[in-house]
């Protein structure tokens, strides 16, 4: 349970430092949030390294099944790195329900993916 908050409380402190003040500390009260998804030359390589040091540290700690294993699990990794170029650089959505949908669409399609990569990948 305290890696389920620790891991709740880390995404806050990163949300924090990328949104618009538009996370609340209490409330609906008072909003917070440092902006840095306003300067895409710095939030976009930032980013694109998280996700690449967490997927070196995955990596790292599992033992894939074969080179099939891990040619699934690189994939998956740039089908994420895909993500983030065409959410920073597509299209803007043309209305907020085609986003939502969108983005729910992305959410189911990426928890399938992850249970792929899982049963392809046995953690030490």
């Amino acid at each position: 349970m305290a890696w389920v908050a620790a891991a709740a409380f880390s995404h806050w402190v990163l949300d924090l430092i990328v949104h618009t003040p538009d996370l609340p500390l209490y409330d609906d009260s008072a909003k917070v949030g440092f902006g840095l998804w306003r300067n895409v030359a710095l939030s976009f390589p930032l980013e694109l390294i998280i996700l690449l040091t967490g997927a070196w540290l995955y990596a790292r700690a599992a033992t894939f099944a074969g080179a099939r294993g891990r040619g699934i699990y690189w994939g998956f990794v740039a089908l994420l790195a895909v993500a983030q170029v065409y959410g920073n650089f597509g299209p803007p959505p043309s209305s907020p329900e085609n986003m939502g949908m969108t983005a729910l669409l992305f959410y189911v399609l990426l928890a399938a993916l992850a249970g792929v990569v899982e049963r392809v990948a046995v953690r030490m």
